[in-house]
């Protein structure tokens, strides 16, 4: 999915995009308040799924069962606007028995990309013990913001 500003977001010269992984929403708060459901409608993923844990009350992003790979990435493009400041505010990954969440960001004129990696840990939960976004179920804040400013 490609994410770029839309004609509200260009008149405000801002973009401003969270995420919850509770509701499992993206929102866009200078493009009307707009939202979208499902992690994967404004991601590139491979080998990734949401998670409920109904006994521990939690929700987060982890690699599906069996896989000992994950990846996700968010990828905005500018449309011709110039960033003035780029802000990114992600919750720090949740990380047991050797799991891991590696994360990188790119921008040049053109683009913000946001790329996380889920790996590590052993045994049949594996692909638990490298999270993103945990949090209660009773969370209403986001889990990620990126909040970018244009010229």
């Amino acid at each position: 999915m490609v994410l770029k500003p839309t004609v509200n977001e260009i008149k405000a010269k801002c973009f401003e995009f969270t995420y919850n992984s509770v509701t499992d929403k993206y929102c866009r708060k200078y493009d009307d308040g707009s939202s979208s459901k499902g992690f994967e409608s404004f991601t590139v993923s491979q080998n990734i799924m949401r998670k409920i844990e109904k006994d521990w009350k939690k929700a987060y992003l982890c690699r599906n069962k069996g896989c000992e790979k994950g990846e996700i990435t968010w990828k905005i493009y500018f449309n011709g606007l110039k960033p003035k400041s780029i802000m990114i505010i992600c919750e720090e990954p949740y990380k047991i028995k050797g799991g891991n969440i590696s994360g990188s960001y790119y921008f040049n004129a053109e683009y913000l990309e946001l790329h996380m990696e889920f790996m590590g840990g052993t045994g049949s939960n594996a692909y638990q013990y490298a999270q993103l976004f945990r949090c209660d179920l009773s969370n209403t804040r986001p889990n990620l913001l990126i909040h970018i400013e244009f010229e």
